[in-house]
C-alpha cells in the first residue's frame, strides 16, 4: 500500500514538474519580442508623425499574430531621445554611431529580440551604412530585415543634392557646418560610402529590402535600389497618395534648373520663394507617399512578421497579388 502511495506521490509530483516547466517555456516563449527600430529621415525632428501609419500597421499585425512587437525611434543625437532638423545634417559615421548605440542599449534590454530596422529616406541609408559599416556579426545575427522607403541607397548625382541643400538654406534657421552627409552618397565624389552601405545586402543577405516610389519627385526609384554589391529585395511604388500638386510639372521644373536646360532658371527659382516653397512642397509630398502606401504597408508588415514555412505557399500567393510585377526579389517577401 506505502509503495502505491509512494508511485502516486512521485507521479503527482512529476506530472506537476513537467506542467510547470511547460508554463516557463511557454511564458518564455511569449516573452520573445520584435524590436522595430524606425530611422525617419533629413530634416525631420524627434516630434515628426512620418512613420504613424507603418507603426498602426505592424501593430495590428503583431496583434493578430501574438507577437511582442516594440516600437523605438531612433535619435540622430547618441544618448538622447531628442533631436533638431539641424542634427540630421550630420555625417554617416555620427549618425550610424548613434544607431549602434542604440542598438546596444536595445540587446542589453533583451538578448532575445529579433530586431527590424525601418528607415525613410536618409533614415534608410544610415541603416544601411550601420549594417554595412559598423555593426558586429553578433548584431548582425539579431537582425529580421532592414527595410529601406525611397532610401537613396544607390547614391546621388552631387548637383541634385546641392541644389537640395541650398533651397534648405534659405528656408531652414541656420545650421553650423555643412550639410556633411552629401558628399558620402554622392554618385562623383570620391569621399563617399557607397561601397559600406552596399556591403549591407552581402552581410545581411536576404534581410535588406529597399523600396523605392517611381512616383517620387525627390528621390528618383532608380536611387532607392542598391547598384549591386549586394543581395536586396528590390520593390518599386506607383502609389500616389494625396500628392495632387503638379509634382511632375515640379520635376520638369527642377531637371530644367540642376540640369541647365534653362539657362540662368536656377538663381530666379532660387529668389523666387513662393515659387520654389511650392516645388519643394510637391517633392515632399511625393516623398512622403511612399511611408502611407496601403501595398508598401502590407510589404513591411509580412516582412517584419513572416509566415512559418508550412504557409508559405499561402504567402507567396499574397506577395504575388501586393506587389505584382514591380518586384525584382533574390527571395520571396514574406517568407
Amino acid at each position: 500500500m506505502n509503495g502505491i502511495r509512494l508511485a502516486l506521490a512521485i507521479g503527482l509530483l512529476v506530472s506537476t514538474f513537467v506542467a510547470t516547466a511547460t508554463l516557463l517555456l511557454q511564458s518564455t516563449a511569449a516573452a520573445s519580442t520584435t524590436t522595430v527600430i524606425l530611422l525617419q529621415g533629413w530634416q525631420t525632428e524627434d516630434n515628426d508623425a512620418s512613420f504613424s501609419a507603418i507603426r498602426a500597421e505592424l501593430k495590428k499585425a503583431a496583434e493578430k499574430k501574438g507577437i511582442d512587437v516594440r516600437f523605438v525611434d531612433f535619435s540622430y543625437v547618441q544618448g538622447s531621445s531628442s533631436y533638431s532638423k539641424c542634427d540630421t545634417n550630420q555625417s554617416l559615421l555620427l549618425s550610424a554611431a548613434s544607431l549602434d548605440a542604440l542598438v546596444h542599449q536595445q540587446l542589453r534590454l533583451d538578448p532575445d529580440t529579433r530586431l527590424v530596422f525601418v528607415g525613410h529616406s536618409l533614415g534608410g541609408v544610415v541603416a544601411q551604412y550601420w549594417a554595412g559599416a559598423v555593426a558586429s556579426d553578433e548584431e548582425l545575427s539579431s537582425v529580421d530585415a532592414l527595410i529601406t522607403l525611397d532610401s537613396p541607397v544607390g547614391g546621388v548625382f552631387g548637383s541634385v543634392s546641392h541644389f537640395i541643400a541650398d533651397y534648405y538654406g534659405l528656408t531652414l534657421p541656420k545650421c553650423e557646418g555643412k550639410v556633411a552627409f552629401l558628399d558620402q552618397i554622392a554618385l562623383e565624389s570620391k569621399d563617399n560610402l557607397l561601397d559600406e552601405i552596399h556591403s549591407a545586402g552581402l552581410k545581411l543577405r536576404n534581410r535588406v529590402y529597399n523600396i523605392g516610389s517611381c512616383t517620387d519627385s525627390f528621390i528618383w526609384c532608380t536611387s532607392s535600389a542598391m547598384n549591386g554589391g549586394g543581395i536586396s529585395h528590390v520593390v518599386f511604388s506607383g502609389f500616389q497618395g494625396q500628392n495632387d500638386c503638379t509634382a511632375a510639372a515640379a520635376l520638369d521644373v527642377f531637371a530644367a534648373a540642376v540640369l541647365g536646360q534653362s539657362a540662368g532658371f536656377l538663381p530666379a527659382l532660387l529668389g523666387d520663394k513662393v515659387a520654389l516653397d511650392f516645388v519643394m512642397g510637391c517633392y515632399l509630398a511625393s516623398h512622403s507617399a511612399v511611408t502611407v502606401d496601403p501595398a508598401v504597408l502590407k510589404i513591411i508588415s509580412g516582412v517584419a512578421f513572416p509566415e512559418p514555412p508550412a504557409a508559405c505557399g499561402t504567402a507567396r500567393a499574397a506577395e504575388a497579388a501586393v506587389v505584382g510585377a514591380r518586384t525584382r526579389a533574390a527571395a520571396p517577401l514574406f517568407c
